[in-house]
């Protein structure tokens, strides 16, 4: 990843921080140790505490299940998941996320709050792009996607599944 390209997810990730403290008043999921579901061990010893914070925060803030019920392709991703294997940047940046629609993605828009039950057992919905063809909205175990080598892709912006 360029420097820039960097520094600008940098500052992406702390403005997402900061908005949520102001909002709420408060650092939102500060102490909330679920996002540790939702990233692999070896990817989380690359992050950075500020990004920890920032991953911890926006997993909290996720609606839970059947929050975006009927909502379909304009539901907001939060999160996306991709295998570094299948077409990565390498290096520094398979950390970082690869090019859309050249692996397999996955996008979550919703997370089970009440599968988060502190042994990684997280489950979420989303849309599945296996073949990069739109793919299809479904359950997705969290805890698979890890064991089969996801890596969650940090760089991702949530936006609506439309424009993706």
């Amino acid at each position: 990843m360029h420097t820039l390209e960097k520094n600008q997810t940098d500052r992406a990730l702390a403005l997402l921080a900061l908005t949520e403290i102001m909002a709420s008043g408060r650092a939102p999921g500060a102490t909330d140790e679920t996002w540790r579901a939702f990233i692999s061990a070896r990817q989380s010893a690359t992050l950075s505490d500020d990004e920890k914070t920032a991953l911890a925060k926006r997993i909290a803030k996720m609606p839970g299940t059947y929050e975006t019920d009927g909502q379909g392709r304009a539901a907001i991703a939060h999160l996306r998941y991709f295998l570094p294997s299948a077409g990565s940047l390498g290096g520094e940046d398979s950390r970082r996320g690869v090019l859309a629609g050249s692996s397999p993605a996955w996008y979550i828009t919703e997370r089970d709050k009440s599968a988060d039950d502190g042994d990684g057992n997280a489950q979420a919905f989303g849309l599945a792009d296996l073949y990069t063809d739109g793919g299809e909205l479904g359950y997705i175990s969290i805890p698979e996607l890890l064991e089969n080598g996801a890596w969650l892709d940090l760089a991702f912006t949530p936006k609506p599944l439309s424009a993706i």
